[in-house]
């Protein structure tokens, strides 16, 4: 390998550690970087036949669905009478489709950087947790004012968003010693020292339980449940009471506890209820083709105002579900492709003992249905990114001489 060469992949590692680890914490940064990482990651574009090569068939096939469903998302977009809407939408599938694109050109390095990139972005996610609860307390000692719930906790995303990032983070911390290869930059093997990950966790929990995500909340039980049952201890059923008997101490003097008690009273009348009543609507008029991805806002708004939900026509919702959105705008046609390629993933985590997957597809499906997630920008890159990386990486692979993102 040429000097140029390695310059070229080291640079390429050093960005995607970069993004990971920005990405929690600011937005627009990671919206630079990403910038540079695809500039890098196209010089290596003619390694995609190689790599794709090395893999097996259930990564091959993973990969040749998310591409059709891509495709058709693409074509329904062209086709969609909304031109405003249909620009927004092609940037995102391109987004998709090239981040995709580069991971497969350079799966040669990021598989053999696994654990370090997740590494990476697991202290990412710590370090913007701290500086949340920090600017929280400062803001609570000085100006008597409390921005430790909600919105008002995180400062560059929604928090369903960051709060799915730090189940990917709280993941990893659980997983850790089940993904094989070792963390090689320095710093971040204080990871394997349980007493500060033990710590991690517990403020990482403490982050999602503060954001009030349900479906995050939901997410975290899900997930915490699973991996207690994957343990070996006499002690599991005893440790999980004593989590959810905290957790519901906890939520019980959370501030939005009787907004979700009101919600509960009056399901009938929910917003997230009504839109999916309106879009059920919608789409069952069209059930197996669907309107065209740019096409499925206006559908919406028309609906909410046939149905006289005014404040949801004049807010522009979406569907609030993303399987909905996809039937909406694709059809079953669109549903049955993406589910496809679910079930593989979910397949490959399992034959291949690839839990931290498994955990973010269940993680993300949760989302899915009470988030359409992946139109906004930032769930098109947190999905595109790691389910990519994720399929591209099969653990038992991992023995290879690579450059390694490591500090040592």
């Amino acid at each position: 390998m040429n000097i140029y060469k390695k310059i070229l992949n080291k640079l390429f590692l050093i960005v995607s550690g970069i993004y990971v680890f920005v990405v929690p914490i600011n937005a627009l940064l990671a919206n630079i970087v990403i910038v540079a990482w695809f500039i890098l990651g196209i010089f290596q574009i003619k390694n995609i036949y190689n790599n794709i090569r090395n893999m097996n068939k259930l990564q091959i096939s993973f990969f040749a669905f998310t591409t059709v469903f891509i495709l058709i998302n693409i074509i329904s977009i062209i086709l969609s009478t909304d031109k405003s809407e249909a620009n927004q939408l092609m940037e995102k599938f391109l987004y998709y489709f090239f981040i995709m694109l580069i991971i497969l050109a350079n799966n040669h390095l990021l598989k053999n950087n696994y654990k370090n990139i997740l590494a990476v972005f697991t202290a990412g996610t710590i370090l913007s947790v701290i500086l949340s609860l920090l600017r929280a307390c400062l803001l609570f000692v000085f100006y008597s004012e409390n921005h430790f719930f909600y919105d008002k906790l995180t400062l560059f995303y929604h928090p369903s968003y960051y709060a799915i990032f730090i189940l990917l983070a709280l993941s990893f911390l659980l997983l850790i010693d089940k993904i094989e290869e070792d963390i090689t930059i320095k710093y971040l093997k204080l990871f394997y020292n349980k007493y500060l990950r033990y710590i991690s966790i517990v403020l990482l929990i403490l982050a999602i339980i503060l954001l009030n995500s349900k479906a995050n909340f939901i997410g975290l039980i899900t997930l915490m449940g699973i991996f207690f049952m994957m343990q070996k201890t006499r002690y599991k059923i005893l440790i999980i009471s004593i989590i959810l008997t905290f957790t519901l101490i906890f939520i019980v003097y959370n501030p939005r506890f009787n907004y979700y008690l009101q919600s509960i009273k009056n399901i009938k009348e929910d917003s997230r209820i009504l839109i999916w009543k309106s879009a059920i609507k919608v789409a069952s008029q069209k059930i197996f083709l669907g309107y065209g991805a740019a096409d499925v806002k206006n559908k919406l708004i028309a609906q909410y105002e046939a149905d006289n939900l005014l404040t949801l026509k004049n807010k522009n919702y979406n569907a609030h579900n993303y399987f909905l959105e996809i039937i909406l705008a694709n059809g079953l046609l669109g549903l049955t492709i993406f589910m496809i390629m679910n079930i593989l993933a979910i397949y490959y985590s399992l034959k291949y003992k690839n839990y931290i997957l498994l955990f973010f597809i269940i993680s993300c499906f949760i989302n899915f249905l009470v988030e359409s997630m992946l139109l906004r920008m930032a769930g098109m890159f947190y999905w595109s990114f790691f389910i990519s990386m994720f399929m591209g990486n099969r653990q038992k692979d991992n023995n290879l001489s690579m450059p390694s993102l490591s500090c040592n």
